[in-house]
């Protein structure tokens, strides 16, 4: 009986582990997909600001001002200040097959493949 449960906790933990790899690379997509449009968003309402020639920088400051509202965007998205990225992401999870209405996404995944006498004795990480 033992050698079921030790053969069988292998391929879950194998599959845990690659689940967490494929809900960390959809979070990470819908985190840049978020710096992305808030990108756009920053240098659609620099580019709204009329300038005055008095004190404008030309081609470097051009060049300059663009590389700070990517770093602005970036540092957004990693704060969710928006809410982008979770909705992204829950859609993401959804069309993937993951139930988004539950805390848990790996376990209900996990229950269905391994059964849940796997899961609730902890033998996975």
């Amino acid at each position: 009986m033992d050698k079921v449960g030790a053969s069988t906790t292998v391929p879950v933990q194998a599959q845990a582990q690659t689940e967490r790899r494929e809900l960390a690379k959809i979070r990470e997509s819908a985190r840049e997909f978020e710096a992305i449009f808030l990108e756009t968003m920053l240098k659609t309402m620099r580019d709204s600001i009329q300038k005055s020639g008095l004190i404008d920088g030309g081609n470097a400051e051009a060049m300059y001002q663009s590389m700070l509202d990517s770093e602005y965007a970036k540092q957004m998205a990693a704060q969710d200040m928006t809410g982008i990225a979770g909705n992204i992401e829950k859609q993401l999870l959804a069309s993937a097959g993951y139930k988004t209405d539950t805390a848990s996404l790996r376990t209900q995944k996990l229950q269905a493949m391994a059964g849940y006498q796997a899961v609730s004795k902890g033998k996975i990480p």
